[in-house]
């Protein structure tokens, strides 16, 4: 294997990696705003079950 093969097959391989790991963080950053949107969902619910329980009155 000649320098200049070996030298262009590191720089393919680079770039591969370099693309695969964009593309790993476009999909972190992904999860991360569904994750910040499912928690804000969850915190709506909460306090709407927390209201629900205030107005139930003892006795009802």
């Amino acid at each position: 294997m000649n320098k200049t093969f070996a030298g262009g097959l590191l720089l393919q391989i680079a770039a591969q990696q370099q693309r695969e790991n964009e593309a790993r963080q476009a999909e972190i950053a992904e999860i991360r705003q569904r994750q910040e949107e499912s928690d804000k969902r969850f915190e709506v619910l909460l306090s709407e079950v927390r209201y629900l329980i205030r107005q139930i009155k003892p006795g009802d």
